[in-house]
């Protein structure tokens, strides 16, 4: 079903809210005239015995009036602001249908061409890298990883490589230890070198702002197509930017 335009959910949201509005000053004005009704019935030289009854009649039918009010006013309110989180919370599915729109008409149109910066404009959390030294405990080696499936290893300042969430699995019971002690019990399926505190493992694609999604998909798919969880990580200037999946990368093309 499509969603109903601006102009259109405006109108509706004013066909709702305008009635309620208007209840409540219907109500108002009833209270009003009521009482005008029943102060109007009183005479000038009425005895202090019926003008008594009658103010007190008067108070009654304020009271009762306030109840009334006090218990419908929470009824409005609550009808108001489902009506204004209808508005508002279309106007955020509206944009987020625009950007989905607007990515699947680049990459449709002009697949090859669409750089890596681009991409990540819709992947705000792919800047979110989660990184862990040597000297960390294991436990939390394994908390930052499970965060995205990974993490990057730096060491003095440099990459040693990435950690994929199932290489590290079995250490949960050894959560005290640091990732140094337990560094060449890591399986590295990706390539044939081991880990190393002194040298990097290329266990990931290197990537730029710049490289088109082709460029990324031949650098992320060398490691094979059916390692899926391969990352790549966006390098300028010697510092870590952003990472992103192959699977992600993938699925683009596949769309």
């Amino acid at each position: 079903m499509k969603p109903p335009n601006k102009t259109r959910r405006f109108v509706l949201a004013l066909l709702i809210i305008i009635p309620a509005f208007g209840l409540i000053g219907g109500m108002m004005i009833m209270q009003a005239h009521t009482s005008l009704i029943i102060s109007s019935s009183l005479d000038e030289d009425i005895d202090k015995t019926e003008l008594e009854r009658k103010t007190q009649l008067i108070d009654q039918l304020n009271e009762s009036n306030q109840t009334f009010f006090n218990i419908l006013l929470p009824v409005f309110g609550a009808w108001v602001g489902a009506v204004v989180a209808f508005y508002f919370g279309s106007e955020n599915l509206d944009k987020a249908q625009e950007a989905n729109t607007e990515l699947s008409k680049l990459i449709s149109g002009k697949r090859g061409n669409i750089t890596i910066r681009q991409l990540l404009e819709f992947y705000p959390n792919s800047e979110d890298v989660q990184k862990v030294t040597l000297s960390d405990k294991m436990s939390d080696v394994i908390k930052a990883t499970e965060k995205y499936k990974n993490s990057v290893v730096i060491n003095d300042g440099k990459i040693l490589g990435v950690l994929y969430l199932h290489q590290i699995k079995k250490f949960k019971d050894r959560s005290e230890e640091k990732l140094e002690d337990v560094l060449d019990e890591i399986d590295n399926h990706l390539t044939d070198t081991s880990w190393s505190e002194k040298k990097t493992i290329k266990n990931y694609a290197e990537l730029r702002y710049d490289d088109s999604l082709l460029a990324a998909k031949e650098k992320m798919t060398s490691f094979g197509e059916g390692n899926q969880d391969v990352i790549g990580l966006v390098i300028e200037n010697g510092e870590i930017k952003a990472a992103i999946n192959l699977s992600t990368l993938l699925r683009w093309f596949a769309s």
